[in-house]
């Protein structure tokens, strides 16, 4: 089921916004449900599940809202939803996905209404612009969170996986 995430598109460009603190919180939902339903005790295995969930939402919303846009993930770490733990671990993710992305000090509505104002919204679009330059399309590897995965034995989120996202985001 495709989830469609708060997003906006920046006029005149090919950028598109994607509200992560959205994503963040119906991963935490769909990580509770699934810890309930398989009655899950482990430490371990529930570390698992967490990072399992988290990038395949983060994965998904890359994809599933993106199919003309370049996505930029925004992220609103002052957010009162998010512990300081799921903080850090989260900028962790976000260093190794090969997508660009925003840390806002305000709410995702509050940055999509400042972009009304013309100097504002051409600002944000050369600052995402010229970053782009730094996550080549060409290079567009998903190789740090493989690795991650990897190293937590997640078996579901493969090369294959991140080959399909790969290819997917070459295309636009």
């Amino acid at each position: 089921m495709k989830i469609k995430y708060n997003t906006y598109v920046l006029p005149k460009t090919k950028y598109k916004f994607v509200d992560l603190n959205q994503v963040f919180t119906h991963s935490h939902i769909e990580h509770v449900k699934e810890i309930f339903k398989n009655c899950i005790t482990n430490k371990s295995i529930t570390k698992k599940y967490f990072y399992h969930i988290y990038i395949k939402n983060i994965c998904n919303s890359i994809i599933d809202n993106n199919k003309k846009n370049i996505p930029v993930l925004i992220y609103q770490p002052d957010n009162g939803d998010i512990t300081v733990e799921e903080d850090k671990l989260f900028t962790k993710f976000l260093k190794m996905f090969p997508i660009q992305n925003i840390v806002i000090n305000t709410t995702f509505n509050f940055f999509v209404k400042s972009l009304e104002d013309p100097g504002v919204r051409e600002e944000i679009s050369n600052v995402v612009f010229n970053n782009e330059s730094k996550i080549s399309r060409r290079k567009f590897y998903f190789s740090h969170i493989e690795k991650f995965c990897k190293r937590y034995e997640l078996t579901f989120l493969d090369k294959k996986f991140f080959g399909d996202i790969k290819n997917k985001m070459l295309m636009l």
